[in-house]
């Protein structure tokens, strides 16, 4: 199994546009082959290493903040039409939560979101933007044992996993500004599962949300944590 290691240095707030051959590389290890946007990282020394089949997502007691916390993403830019509805499946697998990760107090652990961005077409630019918490995310709550959740404005549901364990999800998001759109999924692993649909806000302007995944920390956390991801699809439903 090939391995190498993405160095994206980042010491302020940016993204980082992967060459060609990043691209491909990443794009071929989570097998994501159906993307219209660029991808980008927010990392920093290491943070992200590729091998054929999967992504490794790293954060240790030397990494620094980016954006207000510690991070080691890669962003889909997919575009997609307001009242469109897209279907989001992925995999992962939450490989280590370090010990000082859990003591810490006033933090979170992110390992998928859905996050609103500027409109450049309309001039906006990301000092003046508003910060928010993304609309749509799932982390892990890992206080009282280990729970994979999924987070909107008004709901909130999880489920048991243990480390090391794959994970599935599939998630449907219908991307709506003016009125609450609908959202359903599921995500299974060895030990439990876990089922949602309602409707709740999945945008927090009229322009596309972007998806990220990987690992973000809270501004509290320092510790080495490791997050694998692998087999995304991003597909379009017709409506």
């Amino acid at each position: 199994m090939k391995t190498s290691s993405i160095l994206i240095i980042c010491l302020i707030s940016c993204f980082v546009n992967a060459s060609e051959d990043v691209k491909s590389k990443t794009a071929s290890a989570i097998n994501y082959n159906n993307g219209t946007g660029g991808i980008y990282f927010e990392s920093q020394d290491e943070g992200i290493k590729v091998d054929d089949s999967r992504i490794k997502f790293y954060l240790n007691e030397a990494s620094t903040k980016i954006n207000n916390g510690y991070r080691s993403e890669v962003a889909i830019f997919d575009r997609f039409e307001l009242g469109s509805k897209v279907k989001y499946i992925f995999t992962l697998t939450v490989n280590k939560i370090s010990q000082k990760t859990i003591t810490q107090d006033n933090s979170w652990f992110i390992v998928a979101q859905w996050h609103d961005q500027p409109n450049k077409e309309l001039g906006e630019t990301w000092s003046s933007f508003p910060k928010r918490p993304p609309p749509l995310s799932f982390g892990i709550d890992y206080k009282k044992g280990y729970k994979l959740y999924f987070k909107s404005e008004k709901n909130y549901i999880d489920m048991d996993i243990r480390l090391g364990s794959t994970i599935f999800c599939a998630v449907e998001i219908e991307w709506i500004f003016s009125k609450d759109g609908a959202i359903s999924g599921k995500c299974r692993t060895g030990i439990d599962n876990m089922k949602f649909s309602f409707k709740d806000r999945t945008m927090h302007n009229r322009y596309y949300h972007y998806f990220k995944f990987g690992i973000y920390n809270g501004p509290t956390v320092k510790g080495k944590n490791e997050v694998t991801f692998k087999n995304l699809n991003i597909n379009p439903i017709e409506v």
